[in-house]
């Protein structure tokens, strides 16, 4: 889901959902190149909401950032009954415009269901009694 909205003080905005299925996962890995605020809910998947704020950028030029991937997240399921989630573009090169640089403030939310327990900063594991192989 995305969205652009204009909000007091910012040119551009857009808020981000994205979902991730967990059903056999048994530990989570995050990988954000932005800080995030964990935060346990009801659900059963991972659900990252990012709001991206951009100041002295136009919505084109925002639009074309959030088509490229820059504000996505990768899922890797490569190691069995694990899950990393990383950003996509982890290098984030700073906007620049013939106006001179663009400034942008994200706020990212990491969804994490409940039947997880924090292990380590960004672990997070399952805890036994809750998991279904």
């Amino acid at each position: 889901m995305l969205a652009l909205a204009p909000v007091a003080g910012a040119q551009n905005r857009f808020i981000k959902h994205e979902v991730f299925a967990i059903d056999s996962i048994k530990v989570l890995r995050l990988d954000l190149v932005d800080a995030y605020a964990p935060i346990i809910w009801d659900g059963n998947t991972v659900m990252i909401k990012t709001e991206v704020r951009l100041y002295n950028g136009s919505e084109g030029i925002l639009e074309h950032f959030l088509k490229s991937g820059r504000y996505g997240f990768v899922p890797d399921t490569s190691l069995v009954g694990e899950m990393l989630i990383s950003s996509a573009d982890k290098k984030r090169q700073a906007i620049r415009t013939a106006k001179g640089e663009c400034f942008e403030a994200i706020d990212v939310e990491v969804y994490i269901p409940d039947t997880f327990a924090k292990q380590e900063e960004h672990i997070w594991v399952r805890r036994e009694e809750d998991h279904k192989e």
